[in-house]
């Protein structure tokens, strides 16, 4: 992406041709990233491409939503717990769309919840609402419909646990949230 910076000051973008080989190097680009750190990498090369000709940001923007929606809509608990710096980092970048990406982010955490649910997941689950509540992102994207399966199956797990899984509850789980 740096020397396509340097590239687009020589290149006549007003061409319509040019201007699609150029969205068309771009959404390789974005094809390319994967995981969170990926995904920062492209941001933070975009993010160097905004301003170097206004036709372009729209294309870069979409090129970098479109990335974020892919890579952030499929990533498990530990990845987002781990990610979740990156994230943040990603989410306040020009022309990343916060309420696009929230619901990406609301699928990926609505999807850990599906099955499976144990104490386990609802701890690890809970670490990644305290790391993306320290990244202080605008917007909760755990609250309304994810915080309601969240306590739903919490409810139906508290409702058939022994007194060993309340106890992991109180100690692993109820401290993060």
């Amino acid at each position: 992406l740096a020397e396509l910076g340097t590239a687009l000051g020589l290149a006549p973008l007003q061409e319509p041709s040019v201007l699609s080989a150029v969205k068309d190097l771009l959404d390789t680009c974005a094809r390319r990233a994967t995981g969170l750190e990926g995904l920062l990498v492209l941001a933070r090369g975009l993010s160097s491409l905004r301003g170097e000709a206004a036709v372009l940001d729209a294309v870069i923007d979409r090129a970098l939503m479109e990335a974020a929606h892919r890579v952030v809509s499929c990533l498990s608990l530990r990845q987002l717990q781990l990610g979740a710096p990156a994230l943040g980092e990603v989410w306040n970048r020009p022309g990343v769309d916060g309420e696009l990406l929230s619901v990406s982010l609301r699928e990926a955490l609505a999807a850990s919840l599906d099955a499976g649910f144990d104490v386990g997941v609802a701890a690890t689950f809970a670490g990644v609402v305290e790391a993306l509540a320290a990244q202080r992102l605008p917007g909760d994207p755990t609250e309304g419909y994810v915080a309601c399966l969240f306590a739903a199956r919490m409810a139906s797990l508290l409702s058939s646990a022994g007194l060993v899984e309340v106890d992991r509850v109180e100690a692993e789980v109820l401290p993060r949230l």
